[in-house]
Formats: structure tokens, C-alpha cells, sequence
């Protein structure tokens, strides 16, 4: 079950027009195999998105200590 909060954030995905574009496209490859995709299945697959494209941290060089007491 949905809490009220999700529910906001589903219809304000639904008003930008490329979150329904996506949809869309997803829609159609889903019924490709004969197969509709429900809700679940794509807010799971734009929450694993991130994780996906991440750009990689960029490298920092080590520090050097010059002075170091314990």
C-alpha cells in the first residue's frame, strides 16, 4: 500500500512529460514480449537508475603528512 507521500510524488512523476515519455517507451517494449509493465516495476527500475549512470568519484591524491604524531 502506497502512503500518502508516494502517492504525491507518483502523480507529480506523471504531470513531466519525459518520466511519461519513458513510460511510454517502456510500455511499448513491455507489450513487445506480451507483457504489460506495472507501476512497481518502473519506479523499482528508476530507483536502481542512479546506480547505474553514476559518474565514478573523482580521484583524490593522499594527502602527504609531514608531521605525524601519535
Amino acid at each position: 500500500m502506497l502512503s500518502d507521500e508516494e502517492k504525491r510524488e507518483l502523480k507529480a512523476m506523471a504531470h513531466d512529460p519525459k518520466v511519461r515519455e519513458e513510460f511510454e517507451m517502456l510500455r511499448k517494449a513491455a507489450l513487445r514480449f506480451g507483457q504489460d509493465c506495472p507501476i512497481d516495476v518502473y519506479v523499482s527500475f528508476l530507483d536502481c537508475l542512479p546506480r547505474i549512470q553514476a559518474v565514478p568519484p573523482l580521484p583524490h591524491p593522499f594527502p602527504i603528512y609531514t608531521n605525524v604524531r601519535l
